[in-house]
């Protein structure tokens, strides 16, 4: 009977946010190879991370699922939306018409008859 291996990182929540970039998806194999442990030692701890809301579980190709790190793990409060500001444009454009002008004729040079 063999003796279970010893972690090479202990398994910690933390130890696992760690290794994680945010927006990608790593399956349990992944998270244990990390780790130096089986994948069944892994997914309990796993689970209990996507059940507290810390990682998502989204389907990876294969059929299998995956884990990934929320791309933002702040809370975002929803903002209040003000009245929109009209500018109003009393000045003189400077450079428009010349500029108008120039597409233009480009316009009418790209053109076929």
């Amino acid at each position: 009977m063999r003796t279970p291996r010893k972690p090479i990182i202990e398994l910690t929540i933390s130890a696992v946010l760690d290794r994680m970039t945010p927006g990608v998806i790593y399956t349990v194999t992944d998270v244990a190879r990390w780790f130096g442990i089986r994948p069944q030692l892994t997914r309990p701890t796993l689970n209990d991370m996507h059940h507290k809301g810390i990682l998502e579980r989204r389907r990876c190709i294969d059929k299998t699922f995956g884990f990934m790190k929320p791309k933002s793990t702040e809370k975002h409060d929803p903002t209040i939306a003000t009245a929109p500001v009209h500018v109003r444009l009393d000045g003189v454009l400077t450079g428009y018409d010349a500029e108008m002008r120039t597409r233009m004729q480009l316009a009418l040079m790209a053109r076929t008859r």
